[in-house]
């Protein structure tokens, strides 16, 4: 496998319960698509892994 060129490590948006914010993040990565990385990193920036459980591990 050949990592390069930008890969931005994501954060997961939250509502107010805590709850994932699925519209949110669609958006943010609609967006960083849109500026042209070139691969995305999602639950990699404040340890969002280990607080969310399986099932919205994989709708993320």
């Amino acid at each position: 496998m050949n990592i390069h060129g930008i890969i931005p490590a994501m954060v997961t948006p939250f509502d107010a319960t805590e709850e994932l914010n699925e519209t949110a993040l669609c958006q943010l990565t609609n967006h960083l698509i849109a500026g042209g990385v070139h691969g995305l990193f999602p639950t990699g920036s404040q340890g969002e892994f280990y607080a969310l459980a399986p099932d919205e591990k994989q709708r993320v």
